[in-house]
Order: structure tokens, then sequence, then C-alpha cells
């Protein structure tokens, strides 16, 4: 394999790491979901969690590299741009255009992208999942929709994910494919007291993550 296959493949997988920790980031940028801030204090019930700032500026630089990317592309090729959704663009970019930029024969764009991949890919990996923190995919099927311009429903195609926190508070339930796709864990188990099977279902499942990380923690 070359070495220009081996900076497209490397490049690719840090835009998809960055895409499917995108979700995460957003919880963290509202505070995690948790219910308080970083002080350990927990606020009182139906109050707004503040804004993680750290989260705030990590996303910001992201959405703002996404943008130049696709704003290149658009400008250069004939691509066009999938959707609004910050991780659904980079993730498109990933899977089909990655080589307008690793192949680039603009040694600065190059040079430029496989280092903001390399580096972003790092930064969201650190900010989404910090010490202490596990993610869990929960494997249960989004249950929101999108239409399309004809009224029609589109039907998501992601997956639940949660964050179990420090405390072992579990987190929100925001899908893997659109962030604004969430639900508390009150709200889904609201959602299934016709299916109480498939509310033990979660409960098992986060249950064993919560075994799980904390046997990791005492082990380490």
């Amino acid at each position: 394999m070359s070495t220009a296959e081996h900076t497209a493949l490397a490049v690719q997988r840090d835009m998809r790491e960055i895409a499917d920790l995108w979700p995460e980031l957003v919880q963290r940028l509202a505070g995690g979901g948790g219910g308080g801030d970083r002080s350990g204090v927990r606020l009182p019930p139906g109050s707004k969690p503040p804004i993680d700032m750290h989260a705030a500026d990590v996303t910001s630089e992201i959405q703002a590299w996404v943008t130049f990317l696709a704003r290149v592309l658009i400008d250069e090729t004939d691509w066009t741009c999938p959707s609004n959704d910050t991780a659904t663009i980079l993730r498109d970019i990933a899977d089909n255009r990655v080589g307008h930029f690793t192949e680039s024969d603009d040694e600065g764009l190059r040079e430029a992208t496989t280092d903001d991949a390399t580096r972003l890919a790092k930064l969201a990996r650190n900010t989404a999942r910090p010490a202490n923190r596990r993610t869990i995919r929960l494997g249960i099927p989004c249950l929101e929709h999108d239409t399309s311009a004809l009224g029609e429903r589109i039907v998501c195609t992601g997956q639940y994910a949660t964050v179990l926190n420090e405390d072992e508070r579990v987190g929100d339930m925001v899908c893997t494919q659109d962030a604004t796709h969430r639900m508390t864990p009150l709200e889904w188990q609201r959602s299934q007291r016709h299916d109480p099977a498939r509310a033990r279902d979660m409960d098992a499942l986060v249950f064993g993550g919560r075994v799980r990380h904390v046997s990791e923690r005492m082990a380490g």
C-alpha cells in the first residue's frame, strides 16, 4: 500500500471517529445530561445545566473545519452537501471525498487536512470521553423520524447510546445518527409502558455497562 493510501485511510478513520463522537460532544456541551456542573453540585430539578465551555470550543472548531471542507468540495467538485448535520457531512466526506484532500496537488491542503483530522479526532475523543466516563451503546432503534420535502416520513436509522457518568448516573439517550434525537431515561420508560420487556432490556444493558465500568475502575 502506498503512502498516499495510508494517509487517506488514516484521515478517513479520524473523520469517521469525529462523526461517531459528535452526539456525545453535543451531549457534553449541554452539561452531559447529568443535572450537575463540573463542581459536582447538583442543580435543582427542572433547571437548565450550564454549557460546558470547553466542549463549546471543541464543537465550534470541528464545525468550522467541516464547513471549510464542504466549501472546498462545493467550489471544486460536483459534490452536493447531504445535510446540515455536522456528523452526516463529515461521514459523507470520509466515505466519498477524502481523496480530494489527501491527493490534492496543493501540498499545504494535504498536510493541513491530515494534521487537522488527527488533532481534532484526539480532541473530540478526550472531550467526549474524559476519564471515568463510559459510553454504552444500547442497541435500541431511534424512535424519531424526519420529513422529506414532499412530506413523507423518513425513519431514522440511528440507535440510542448513553453515557455513564463518574457518579454512575446514566445520561440522556442520544441517537448515533442525529444528536437532536434524544430522550431522558424517564421518557424512555414512559414510552415503553406498554412493552415492559423492552424497558427491562435497556435496564439490563445499562446495569451491565455499570458493572463493567466499576470493575475496570477497581482493577485500575
